[in-house]
């Protein structure tokens, strides 16, 4: 209910979003990646639909995924160890800077909950996009991660900022 009565603020300032979340160290990201854009071959998974394809901050990919469509209990448990591992491969990877900080990263990753949120509620205002179930998830898991992660507050900071 909490989230439901403010999610307004996530459309009422966007603008200070976008902002937000094109600063920083910028990468080539899919931008819906959903498991509904999921295929597999074997024992190799890939990405299609990409209709979104940007640069932006790499960690919104990972959020966007964890926050849309991994269940809200298995995210809980496997989100900080999923984020160390992306960050120990990134600087396996020889990158550096604030993409591998992980105060930085996790400050990204809460606030791209709110990216989920956009998403999921266009979703679910467009008839026959997905089905019914299906949205219904992703609004109520994208809700969990904004409630978990007091992104609304956050957003706040970014908005004073």
């Amino acid at each position: 209910p909490a989230v439901r009565e403010q999610t307004h603020k996530i459309h009422v300032h966007r603008e200070a979003l976008e902002t937000y979340w094109s600063g920083g160290p910028r990468t080539l990201i899919h931008g819906d990646c959903h498991m509904g854009n999921l295929f597999f071959e074997g024992s190799e998974a890939g990405y299609f639909d990409w209709q979104v394809v940007q640069r932006g901050q790499g960690i919104r990919d990972i959020s966007y995924f964890l926050t849309n469509s991994v269940t809200t209990e298995l995210r809980r448990k496997a989100e900080e160890e999923l984020l160390d591992l992306s960050i120990q491969t990134l600087r396996i990877g020889g990158v550096s800077g604030d993409g591998v900080d992980p105060k930085w990263v996790w400050e990204r990753y809460r606030a791209h909950c709110l990216y989920t949120s956009i998403s999921s509620s266009v979703t679910a205002a467009t008839p026959g996009l997905q089905p019914v179930e299906v949205a219904r998830a992703a609004m109520q898991r994208s809700s969990a991660a904004i409630d978990d992660h007091q992104a609304l507050g956050l957003l706040d900071e970014i908005i004073r900022r």
